[in-house]
């Protein structure tokens, strides 16, 4: 997850997939984080090393819910 989403509310939720029961708590990053990945179609190593944290599952879903408001 973003590092942005861990300390933001609405900056909206993207990410690559969702309802997996394979993985629950897909990578998943906000608005302006999805600007970059728009612009080159990824996101580059270095960004991603800086830029994601690992959060536990009760976690992401309280960061999901805080931050999906705004994309809907």
């Amino acid at each position: 997850m973003c590092k942005h989403l861990l300390q933001g509310g609405r900056l909206g939720f993207f990410c690559d997939t969702e309802d997996d029961p394979l993985n629950p708590y897909p990578d998943a990053w906000c608005s302006e984080c999805e600007k970059v990945r728009d612009e080159s179609g990824m996101f580059a190593d270095e960004y991603a090393r800086e830029t994601f944290k690992l959060v536990c599952g009760a976690c992401y879903e309280e960061i999901r819910a805080m931050n999906i408001a705004q994309t809907q």
